[in-house]
Formats: C-alpha cells, structure tokens, sequence
C-alpha cells in the first residue's frame, strides 16, 4: 500500500502504549546541547587519537609479565579476545590491565542487578559471577579516562561534564561481543540493545571494520561510515533513542523501552533495505528483527493494521 514498515509499526504502537520522554542523555542545566539542535552535539563528539599517544607498544609480552594473582583471572578473556581483535587494537586494553584492581564481591551495591561492574574512573572490576568478567573486561579494554578533563570514552560511548552519549549502544555492543567471544553467543543482558547492536553491524562488510572502532573508542568514526547510508542527524538521533530505551528499561518502563526498540529496528530495516541488494544480507537482516514475534507477523503480512479507518498490510 506504499507504506512503510515503520510508519506501520507507529500506527500500531500509538494505540498500544503512550510514549514516555525520558533521555538518557544528560544535558547540563543551562541547556547548553539542546537537544532540538542535533548538530551541536558535533562539537561535544571527542576523536580519540590524541589519547592513545604513549600507551604500550609490543603488547605481545605482556600475557607473561601478569603475576599477580588477582590479574591472572584475566588472562583466558586475554586469550580469546586476542584469536579475534588485532593487536593494534588492543592497546588500551594491555595499558588499563597495567593498573586494574579486580575483586568478587558477595553481592554488588544495593539496588544492582548486575553481576559484574567495572568502574572507569578506578579502573576497577567488581564481580559476583565469574560469568560477568566477560561483559566488563571487554569495558576495560575500550575505556579511556582523561582525568585532567573529566573525559571519558568507553567503546561507544563518550561522557564530559554534564553531557552524554552512546550508553546504550555502547551497552549492547559489549554484551554482544561478550556472547560472541566469552559465552558461545549467549546475550545475559541488555538484550534489545545487543539486537540494535547487531544491526548496525550489518552495514559493515567486515564486522571487524566495526570491532576497530569499539576497541579505539571512536564513536566519531561510527556515525561517519553510517552516514553512508543514514543522514547524520537521523545516526544521532538513532543512537540517542538506544539511550532512551536504555533508560526506559532501567526504569522498569518496559512497555515504553519495547515500543520504542521495535520502532527502531523496523526503521533501520527500511534503511538497511534501501541501502543493500544483496538479498542474502536482507534476509540475515529479517532473521534477527522476526527473533521478535510482532515483527515476524508484520513481515509476513499475517497482521493488519487499521489507520484513519483504512486497512493497511505490509
């Protein structure tokens, strides 16, 4: 009927669950990044490089210089991580493993849920769960900490003063890589940022090109390949609303958080359509968003849905 699968999927949901606006980005009082005005993000977006200067180098003889016992619980993660990253990319895991304090905790502060943290500003893995070491190691080996500036980068996401970006795709990135590398693809958490997650990963040839810009902390360099395909602004906002679905969730506003992560994988279909005609992509594409059972009935023409009194099916 020449609509597409998106605007579908906002007729449904607008009668389903009211949205809520909640941001999980954070803007300092003065309103200073206002939030109606994407571009002024780009003058927070911090490129990374200048904060690699003087990290190892030769990190291939550092496995052996780990002595301490604490430590040594690291080195199977090592090990496996270092069978699918470049060694040029793990620099700033062999410079934060030079300073990292590891301990398990009984439980983790009260109100988590997690079984694991790692705290970037002390360069510092708490864990319950051995399980957990995965999702947070793989935090530590993207975190870069400007102390002198308050600036942090984590895979993909970048927090100065009161101004953030990227939690929630940062999040899922993580989980995902976790699964792929630690857990033989077994999500534990953060499950609809991880699909998200997986879906950006799909505009790229080479997951690699991607796992690149995770590990170099370059969150610049992510919207600047996507915006072969996507509009800028339209990346920024996508990322944004991986926050806010971060947010709605912790937050226990599930029904807000689900409604908004369909509308956004349908909308990256749409773009993910456009952009490729290699049906064997779009088809692992469809296979990842029809994981979910709304979306499997919408793609496969089993459900309508009725707007201004018309029916419409995809």
């Amino acid at each position: 009927m020449g609509q597409t699968v998106i605007e579908i999927m906002m007729a449904i949901t607008s009668v389903i669950v009211p949205v809520v606006v909640s941001a999980r980005v954070k803007v300092n009082k003065t309103n200073k990044y206002k939030l109606n005005k994407i571009s002024e993000y780009d003058g927070k977006l911090i490129v990374n490089s200048e904060y690699l200067n003087g990290v190892i180098k030769n990190i291939s003889s550092y496995n052996s210089k780990i002595i301490d016992e604490e430590k040594k619980i690291l080195l199977p993660f090592i090990e496996e991580i270092s069978k699918s990253i470049k060694e040029e990319d793990l620099k700033t895991m062999y410079n934060n493993i030079s300073t990292v304090k590891i301990s398990k905790e009984k439980v983790l502060p009260i109100f988590s849920f997690d079984a694991g943290c790692y705290y970037y500003k002390e360069n510092e893995i708490n864990y319950t769960e051995k399980n957990a070491i995965g999702h947070e190691f793989l935090h530590l080996s993207s975190s870069i900490y400007d102390k002198d500036n308050d600036i942090i980068l984590l895979g993909f996401e970048q927090i100065k003063d009161d101004f953030s970006i990227g939690t929630g795709l940062n999040e899922g990135y993580t989980e995902l890589l976790a699964s792929r590398f630690y857990r033989n693809g077994i999500i534990d958490s953060y499950k609809n940022e991880a699909s998200l997650a997986s879906l950006l990963e799909m505009f790229f040839d080479k997951k690699e090109d991607m796992y690149h810009l995770y590990f170099n902390s370059n969150l610049p360099g992510l919207i600047t390949y996507l915006e072969k395909y996507i509009d800028r602004e339209e990346i920024i906002k996508m990322i944004i609303e991986i926050d806010n679905i971060s947010y709605t969730t912790d937050k226990l506003l599930l029904g807000t958080a689900y409604t908004r992560f369909i509308k956004l994988e349908l909308k990256l279909y749409d773009y993910f359509k456009k952009n490729f005609k290699d049906q064997k992509k779009i088809n692992e594409f469809k296979k990842i968003i029809s994981k979910e059972k709304i979306i499997s009935l919408l793609l496969n023409n089993e459900i309508k849905v009725q707007k201004n009194n018309r029916n419409y099916k995809i």
